[in-house]
């Protein structure tokens, strides 16, 4: 066998995170798919824009396309985000191709051994869905992106519950948890994309009565104020992803005329969300003072953060690169599951001897 290599990723709605051997990407959670007649990456690849075509074990009658850029070359982009079992959609399953394609592509053997780090929402973790995903994640796999064939044995694969990545970001260092992470009370607020969780864990170990999730993430948050903008648009389309692009300076470009100012309307939905998160925090976890850190991640940790700290000044705390703390939490899981994956093959090469 060859070197074995780690694959962390970390299937959000809104993004996708990768991580192999230091090297990071992020990208929506949209594939597209080209047709047979249909020209639309040529003179792109080799451009500075962001998108690839994948071909799946040689199925070339069906070329996804992903990568950042990718609604500026199709019309075809499609969101993956779901709540309700998302593992059961082809566009999905394609996600975590194209995924670990791109990962594949930074190493240079033809054919690679892999170990699968990852996560999924707490309320998911031993059911039905986590079978399924386990049943996508396990397959051995043929991708060519861009023309470059990579073959991926997948050796063996962990999945945790998508918070428990920040903390194993945050608290353990060369395969060993710190001793003060084993024996406190921690607390994750994770604003997803579409969802809200707050996942409470003591000793290692989820407590279950103190966590909860809320299927409604930024996502939602931008539809709100998409609502009030379209409003003063004269009932303009206004998508969230033109209020997420519009976030830097609260304006939202509705055409080459109109932008609408939408900061007042920012902080209107923001207070409601901070007062539904809290109030569900207060009811649920109870006193805030029983917590030793409460650690405040995902991609809307930037966005929400500041009101939360105005509301309850000294108590939160933010992860440096949000967006990437799971995905470094679960590359750290995979190096023990790396190490578990090579102790076994030694075992058994020696019984052969």
């Amino acid at each position: 066998m060859s070197n074995i290599h780690v694959m962390a990723l970390d299937f959000g709605n809104g993004f996708v995170k990768g991580r192999i051997n230091d090297e990071n990407f992020v990208i929506p959670s949209r594939i597209g798919y080209k047709s047979n007649n249909d020209k639309q990456l040529e003179g792109f690849i080799n451009s500075e824009i962001d998108v690839s075509e994948f071909v799946i074990n040689d199925d070339y009658e069906n070329i996804i396309l992903f990568g950042k850029d990718l609604d500026k070359t199709t019309s075809t982009g499609k969101d993956t985000a779901s709540t309700n079992n998302r593992y059961i959609y082809q566009s999905f399953e394609d996600l975590v191709e194209c995924s670990i394609g791109l990962l594949a592509r930074e190493l240079p053997e033809e054919e690679i051994d892999v170990v699968i780090a990852t996560g999924m929402p707490s309320n998911e973790i031993d059911s039905k869905s986590q079978a399924q995903f386990e049943e996508i994640l396990r397959r051995n796999r043929s991708i060519t992106i861009d023309g470059i064939t990579k073959v991926v044995n997948v050796q063996d694969i962990k999945i945790i519950a998508q918070p428990m990545g920040t903390l194993l970001d945050l608290h353990m260092e060369n395969g060993k948890v710190f001793k003060s992470f084993t024996e406190g009370k921690y607390s994750v607020l994770d604003f997803g994309s579409g969802t809200t969780i707050i996942d409470t864990y003591q000793n290692l170990k989820r407590v279950e009565e103190e966590s909860f999730v809320i299927n409604k993430g930024m996502i939602d948050f931008y539809k709100r104020i998409a609502t009030h903008v379209s409003k003063e648009a004269d009932g303009a389309s206004i998508t969230p992803r033109m209020i997420e692009q519009g976030m830097e300076y609260k304006q939202c470009k509705v055409n080459s005329r109109l932008t609408v100012d939408f900061v007042d309307y920012f902080i209107e939905e923001q207070e409601k969300i901070i007062q539904e998160v809290m109030s569900r925090f207060e009811t649920v976890v109870g006193n805030i003072n029983s917590i030793d850190r409460i650690i405040v991640t995902g991609g809307g940790s930037a966005v929400h953060f500041d009101s939360l700290s105005y509301y309850y000044p000294d108590v939160f705390e933010k992860v440096e690169n949000s967006q990437l703390s799971n995905v470094r939490g679960y590359e750290k899981l995979g190096e023990l599951l790396k190490d578990k994956v090579e102790q076994e093959v030694d075992r058994f090469e020696q019984t052969r001897n």
